[in-house]
């Protein structure tokens, strides 16, 4: 049914499988579902320790688990390490992935969030996926990103020309917070923040947060991309 509502109060929600530790192929959202949930909320997949494709194509490649060729046009919310293809996983890779959906965090929380998954760790790479829906963070804390929130592994060839915003936190076209690699990226899109204290302000085209470890190499803001600071009306 196109207006597919899933709501759950706890961890690992999704909209086709919550906890995933098999196999999921052909599998698509519309732009009318709606996933909700606490912690580990994915547009496909809450939690996924399995493989996942939009095509049936072989996810296990020279041994690694690889999520692969999924776009999102749903609805996603919820409180932490919330994404609009999978909240949590295990994949070694993901790759061509799309999101059109609106992604956020629940008013007054601070979590995790972005257009493909909630956070990156390490070891992890996300290459050659795009953002073009909203993702929104909320309260001091919050990392939102659009491809991801927080970033501990590589992000790779990806696109932001959506929106990517965060309440009184750190927000950025394709990472909120980075402790890993970014390379090769793209913002064309915009990124916003409403910061009140000047220690706070991490609003960046690419990365809003780019921390000691991080590194960011090769990318671009484009001219008609834009980042601003609602609260202090100037760009970052």
């Amino acid at each position: 049914d196109e207006n597919t509502k899933v709501v759950g109060t706890s961890t690992n929600i999704g909209g086709i499988v919550g906890l995933n530790q098999g196999q999921v192929e052909l599998v698509s959202l519309t732009e009318y579902a709606t996933v909700s949930g606490f912690k580990y909320v994915g547009g496909f997949i809450g939690c996924n320790q399995g493989t996942i494709s939009s095509d049936g194509s072989d996810n296990i490649v020279d041994g690694e688990k690889v999520i692969r060729n999924l776009t999102n046009y749903a609805t996603v919310i919820g409180y932490d390490e919330v994404g609009g293809i999978v909240g949590s996983h295990d994949a070694t890779r993901i790759e061509n992935c799309i999101n059109f959906g609106t992604i956020r965090i629940v008013s007054g929380q601070k979590g995790n969030v972005g257009g493909i998954t909630g956070s990156v760790a390490s070891g992890i790479t996300i290459a050659n996926c795009e953002n073009h829906g909203t993702v929104t963070g909320d309260m001091t804390g919050s990392n939102a990103g659009g491809i991801t929130g927080k970033n501990e592994g590589t992000l790779q060839s990806c696109i932001h020309d959506g929106m990517a915003s965060s309440n009184e936190a750190v927000a950025g076209g394709i990472v909120g917070r980075n402790y890993g690699m970014v390379e090769n990226c793209e913002n064309s899109g915009s990124v916003q923040g409403a910061v009140k204290v000047a220690d706070q302000i991490a609003i960046g085209g690419i990365a809003g947060y780019n921390e000691q470890k991080g590194t960011v190499k090769n990318c671009i803001s484009r001219k008609n991309s834009m980042v601003s600071n609602l609260i202090r009306g100037v760009g970052t």
